[in-house]
């Protein structure tokens, strides 16, 4: 019989594994190779049967624990938050006290009809951190349970037209911008519209990000995975660390802001507006500029986010006239046909003139027949 290695937090322990009549019987937690070994002859017994009933293996709960506690140091603090809300809301009720190799086609199906019925709309991320989970059993603990992969990803077969992401036109932010009185909020409202930057490289810009006309994205702002505060990183792909040569009235604003707040190589453009950092040290959180973000859409009564003007960004230099490549390099896509996918969106006033190109050379061409068929 083979012994699996396993990692821990103290270092590298070995378990014992023996099968007998379909079921399977483990003890974990061996120091050395000769002790599983051991263990191993003593489970079989003399007559190859069990010298003793063991539990089965771990509970998904406590592979649940042992997941989250390795990845707590490698997610994102929001992205580890909402992976524990799913499986505290949707998992732990129904499947947590099972052991992950009891879980059978069967209960896993049933939960997983239960789920599909639900009006959940996340079905899949659910489904999906389930499957990591099974993953997890396999690798950290060496109980291999292939049944969930057998679930199919949910599909809402009733839905026929694709949701229409949010996104600006020129004349809408017009309109979001006259309501902002704040003098800070106009400034970042304008470099994210014109700029079409990742609510994360904004929060970035610092004083050295900025030369007098451009502005240089080599950076971003992330928040620490155990929530404790913020560290800069690199930006999301290499396409993405990119320049920006700024039109000429948004260059001179910048610059006015930078004088008049002091802002110094390492301060950051958009700051925490915090009476204990003088020198601008701590960049605005990503709460502050979602509040105001939503304060404007409930005045204005146009529904967006921040990401809905780098939509708007693409969008608007798309009807200008400028090449799909030009805008993914500009927006710092790592393929152009994300950019014609995702971001590229057809305004009311192109369906319009399409709908009248169409409508033309119809009456053009039918009108006299039509004519005839009438007499």
């Amino acid at each position: 019989m083979p012994v699996y290695r396993y990692r821990t937090k103290r270092g590298f322990r070995y378990m014992a594994k023996v099968f007998v009549d379909g079921r399977q019987y483990v003890k974990k937690g061996l120091t050395s190779r000769r002790e599983a070994l051991r263990a191993e002859k003593a489970l079989l017994g003399k007559k190859g049967k069990p010298a003793r009933e063991l539990p089965k293996g771990p509970l998904l709960s406590a592979v649940a624990k042992d997941f989250f506690e390795i990845w707590s140091t490698q997610l994102k603090s929001s992205t580890l938050r909402a992976l524990k809300s799913r499986y505290r809301n949707h998992v732990a009720p129904s499947l947590g006290n099972l052991p992950v190799d009891s879980c059978s086609y069967a209960v896993l199906s049933g939960w997983w009809k239960s789920m599909s019925a639900s009006s959940l709309k996340e079905k899949n991320a659910v489904l999906g951190l389930l499957k990591k989970l099974f993953r997890h059993a396999d690798v950290y603990f060496g109980i291999v349970n292939r049944e969930v992969e057998k679930l199919l990803p949910y599909r809402d077969f009733s839905v026929h037209e694709r949701k229409e992401r949010a996104f600006l036109t020129f004349d809408q932010f017009g309109k979001v911008y006259a309501l902002e009185k704040d003098p800070f909020f106009r400034l970042y409202l304008l470099v994210s519209f014109f700029t079409g930057m990742r609510i994360s490289e904004a929060r970035g810009l610092q004083g050295k990000c900025f030369d007098g006309k451009r502005l240089h994205v080599f950076q971003q702002v992330q928040s620490k995975c155990d929530g404790s505060g913020w560290r800069l990183t690199t930006p999301k792909t290499k396409a993405s660390v990119r320049s920006y040569l700024l039109p000429s009235f948004l260059a001179e604003m910048i610059e006015r802001h930078v004088k008049e707040n002091g802002i110094g190589k390492d301060s950051f453009l958009f700051y925490a507006r915090s009476r204990n950092d003088v020198f601008h040290l701590l960049p605005i959180g990503e709460n502050t500029l979602s509040r105001e973000i939503r304060r404007l859409s409930c005045l204005s009564g146009i529904p967006f986010t921040s990401h809905s003007f780098r939509h708007g960004e693409a969008t608007l230099l798309a009807s200008l006239g400028v090449p799909i490549e030009v805008i993914g390099r500009y927006l710092g896509h790592s393929s152009q046909e994300v950019t014609r996918a995702f971001y590229v969106h057809e305004m009311e006033e192109e369906r319009r003139r399409i709908a009248d190109l169409l409508d033309e050379t119809y009456r053009k061409a039918f009108q006299d027949a039509e004519k005839a068929v009438q007499k």
